[in-house]
């Protein structure tokens, strides 16, 4: 017998039958509360994100997310498809949100591996690490004095990479490490440790000096470097003495490491690479400081620069004033054979790692917070220590030695385990919005539109369609020292400006920070005047926003000094600034640097200095606080950076021109003769250029760097490279205006135009035009240039452009064969009907066979797509069929999975699979 009971069909069965099936029963609704209570490692919350729609250049993803998260691994990633991560830890202090970990302290969790434990142990190593422990048990009191020994040998073969580091309590700080090295000094982390410098190209000699010449370069790690220079000895210089040239080594900040003295130089021809070699432990690849000097201030000695792509300087480090780089190296020497390494309380110390105390009480005082000193549970305390090679190496461990305090006396452990390492977990209360503002996620390097894809863990998280604008930015402020009760005009310089569009305009919203009723203003120019009553230090808020409703917004430290004392530093600056300005121009083609010159009002700038330091000196005697203010106020007004170099450069862009940029009336102007009136003409030049010759573009745009970046000139040079003899005479049109040319090319000006004539042309030969611009657009588009070549019109071929399916077609969509319109020369009339038919056939082909792979698919696998874990889909449907079975409307169900977090097209897939099943 049975009966149906809502809408459950029950057996009828003896007592103790009826009571197991219901034990089974409440069994099975207890597992699928407890699948359906348990909430996923992160939940997406409702709404979910909010993204910013469009960026400027070379900014940051803007917006939020949502989320719930329980015990995630604390390191887990997030990435964005265009560059920029932090780790779930990092995103959550970036936003000061609170969350608990597990264990408590967020740190990761150790076991010694069952079974694992020994006196000794052996592990080959290539390129790996591995974590071995120690564990203690009972009431912990503390490391006894001298407790730990530990004895390690390594065996490897000479190598660039460190063999073996070791990190007790694997917490970043890496406490010993291989320090023997071999007598071969070839490491060098890029271009053989010289730097950005170049022998490929042009270089140039200078002497050597008391200022030291400098390298920015990036070291391996060793124990030992060699630091070298190219060296030439003038012939009238005085006899070598020790120590008259030195190598010195200094770290990024600039501090001073260690010198060695070239040895004696004697090569007064053509000069080579002298070398010399100190002892430092550099622990990590990290950029540094090689430098040559003289301790004479004309030593008669010089070495060899270049100035393509500097980031070296002639200074004392550390500085960003890149002006060329030196023949000057420094490399590592390889590591030896590791051989025995001590761990103990002597070489702790003489490893460096004394400020921190002792190694007895580095491992009390993790065993105290980590475990509250109980090592009474079955797992004890564990001390962790990471074993690292990035080579290849042969590890023995040929004894250990941990003594401890305990409540019952001193105990000793010399078992060695193999560990395992758990990160921590992290959950936060509830739904938290994670701003993504200081993330650092990037947006993409070129305009228009484009996906933003935000991972976490490997697996896509959100993905959000943004644009990339050419919208106005804010790049500096001028100025940014200043004199306090001075009223100061503050100008601010726009990149992207787009001049050209009508009735465009920015509005200036300005916030200087000193909290007075004046401190906020709003300006329709880039210009504001402010006077600030107080000495010190303020944020000044600018914010943008245009017609078009593009915002952007920067901020920038002012610097409000007392007027004397702010001329006195505005003086040393500037004239400091200037001496580094005419060494840098010193080192760029005369025809360039005279150019910038003229555009920073360089020799006005010099002479306005001069006359200002003299008014200062009599400011002083005086005691004339006015005449103090005026000082400043011209100051002020100057413009001296304090270094010019190169922001963008390219090379080697090949020309690429339409039809819209051939100026045929310019042409003519150039040539003095006349082309064919024809509307083909255009076409016929691209057409015998692509065939007779090759031009390609460089150019570089330098900047002036102080309190912002200004771009000053953009340098061209075009490099034609005819393919046959036929390329003479060439015409080369520049469509800009305002242009400064390298040499006398003679060149032609016209109305908005530059034509040059080119003759004595060799096939495969090079010919170069260089010239300068200021143009604002072609500064900030230096590949918007508007040039082409054509020669003389008598070598166009426009009755083979021609042929080109022109004629006879008259494009009047009717097919005329008395006119000789077939579809071989005039398909816009005459159609091919048979081909038509056959394509659309084969497209309604196609069109069932991908309708039906779709309809198998969907009924196949699309639920496997929209389910990856089979048990989700089972859960769906027993809800679905429990709440409808009890009464639940559809539009309820449907809401209640909506809020439990179930997609839509999951929700209707289950649905629609439920109609069909009932």
């Amino acid at each position: 017998m049975a009966k149906e009971a809502g809408g459950i069909r029950v057996n009828k069965l003896s007592n103790n039958g009826i009571k197991m099936k219901i034990f089974s029963l409440l069994a099975l609704l207890l597992i699928i509360l407890t699948v359906q209570l348990v909430p996923a490692s992160y939940i997406k919350g409702n709404p979910f994100s909010s993204i910013k729609d469009s960026y400027p250049l070379d900014s940051r993803i803007s917006g939020w997310i949502n989320l719930s998260i329980t015990d995630e691994p604390i390191d887990s990633l997030f990435m964005g498809n265009f560059g920029g991560n932090a780790t779930l830890k990092e995103l959550l202090d970036l936003n000061l949100i609170n969350y608990s970990c597990n264990p408590s302290d967020c740190n990761a969790d150790y076991t010694a591996s069952s079974g694992s434990g020994a006196l000794t142990k052996e592990y080959n190593l290539n390129s790996q690490e591995k974590i071995i422990s120690f564990k203690l048990d009972g009431n912990f009191r503390g490391i006894a004095d001298n407790g730990i020994k530990i004895k390690i040998q390594g065996t490897n073969s000479d190598s660039c990479s460190n063999p073996l580091k070791i990190d007790i309590l694997d917490d970043g700080i890496v406490e010993f490490t291989a320090s023997n090295y071999s007598k071969d000094f070839s490491c060098a982390y890029e271009n053989s440790g010289y730097g950005c410098f170049s022998a490929s190209g042009s270089t140039s000699e200078t002497e050597i000096e008391e200022t030291p010449y400098c390298n920015k370069v990036r070291l391996v790690e060793g124990s030992a470097f060699e630091l070298g220079a190219f060296v030439k000895k003038d012939a009238g210089a005085a006899a070598y003495e020790e120590g008259l040239l030195n190598m010195e080594l200094y770290d990024e900040g600039g501090d001073f490491i260690d010198s060695c003295s070239l040895p004696e130089i004697n090569s007064s021809n053509s000069g080579r690479e002298f070398r010399c070699r100190i002892n430092y432990t550099n622990n990590k690849i990290s950029y540094h400081y090689s430098c040559l000097s003289s301790t004479e201030p004309s030593s008669g000695y010089k070495t060899k620069y270049e100035t393509n792509n500097a980031c070296g300087f002639f200074d004392t480090p550390p500085s960003e004033n890149y002006a060329a780089d030196y023949q000057l190296y420094a490399r590592g020497a390889k590591y030896g054979n590791t051989g025995i390494i001590n761990i103990d309380e002597e070489s702790y110390s003489e490893s460096g790692n004394s400020g921190a105390g002792t190694l007895a009480q580095y491992i009390t005082d993790y065993i105290e917070t980590k475990y509250d000193s109980d090592c009474s549970g079955g797992s004890g305390c564990v001390i962790p220590i990471r074993i690292k090679t990035d080579s290849s190496i042969n590890v023995k461990l040929l004894e250990a030695s941990v003594k401890y305090r305990t409540s019952v006396g001193v105990l000793e452990t010399k078992t060695i385990y193999d560990s395992e390492k758990t990160p921590a977990k992290i959950s936060l209360p509830k739904y938290s919005k994670l701003n993504l503002d200081k993330a650092g996620f990037l947006v993409s390097k070129a305009y228009g539109n484009v996906t933003f894809v935000l991972s976490y863990k490997g697996t896509e998280l959100l993905s959000k369609k943004i644009e990339v604008k050419r919208i106005p930015l804010i790049t500096s402020v001028k100025p940014m020292t200043l004199a306090a009760y001075q009223k100061t005009l503050f100008t601010a310089t726009i990149a992207n400006t787009p001049s050209i569009w009508n009735n465009y305009s920015i509005t200036y919203s300005w916030d200087f920070g000193d909290e007075t009723t004046s401190s906020k203003v709003e300006t329709q120019t880039n210009t504001a005047s402010h006077t600030y009553e107080d000495i010190g230090d303020y944020t000044l808020k600018l914010a943008i926003t245009d017609s078009k409703g593009n915002t952007h917004s920067k901020e920038f430290e002012i610097n409000v000094q007392n007027p004397k004392d702010a001329i006195n530093k505005t003086l040393a600056d500037y004239k400091k600034n200037l001496n580094k300005i005419n060494v840098q121009l010193s080192q760029i083609p005369s025809w360039q640097s005279g150019f910038i010159k003229q555009r920073i009002s360089l020799n006005n700038s010099e002479k306005e200095i001069s006359e200002l330091e003299k008014a200062y000196v009599g400011a002083i005697n005086d005691n004339d606080e006015d005449a103090f203010l005026d000082i400043m106020a011209s100051l002020s007004e100057l413009y001296i950076p304090s270094e010019i170099k190169a922001s963008s450069k390219s090379t080697g862009i090949p020309l690429d021109v339409s039809d819209d940029g051939i100026i045929v009336s310019s042409l003519e102007e150039v040539s003095g003769q006349n082309y064919p009136d024809s509307d083909e003409t255009a076409g016929a030049i691209l057409a015998w250029a692509d065939e007779n010759v090759n031009v390609l573009i460089d150019y570089q745009t330098i900047s002036g760097y102080g309190e912002g970046v200004d771009d000053l000139v953009t340098a061209y040079k075009i490099r034609i490279i005819p393919l046959s003899q036929d390329a003479e005479p060439l015409y080369l049109i520049i469509n800009e205006g305002d242009l400064s040319f390298a040499s006398n090319y003679s060149p032609y000006y016209g109305d908005g135009f530059y034509g040059i004539s080119l003759n004595g042309l060799s096939s495969g030969t090079e010919k170069s035009i260089e010239f300068l611009t200021s143009s604002t657009s072609l500064m900030e588009e230096p590949d918007s240039l508007r040039i082409f070549v054509a020669p003389s019109p008598s070598k166009l071929d426009l009755e083979d452009l021609g042929n080109n399916n022109i004629e006879p077609c008259n494009f009047n969509l009717a097919c005329e064969p008395e006119l000789d319109e077939d579809y071989s020369n005039c398909p816009s009339d005459c159609r091919n009907n048979t081909r038509t038919i056959i394509y659309i056939v084969a497209v309604l082909i196609v069109a069932v066979i991908i309708y039906i792979l779709m309809m198998w698919w969907y009924r196949n696998s699309y639920g496997s797509h929209l389910f990856k874990n089979k048990k989700d889909f089972d859960n769906i449907m027993l809800y679905i069929t429990k709440s409808s079975g009890a009464g639940m409307s559809e539009d309820k169900i449907k809401e209640n999975l909506k809020k439990a977090g179930w997609k839509g097209e999951q929700i209707d897939y289950a649905m629609k699979k439920y109609g069909e099943e009932k």
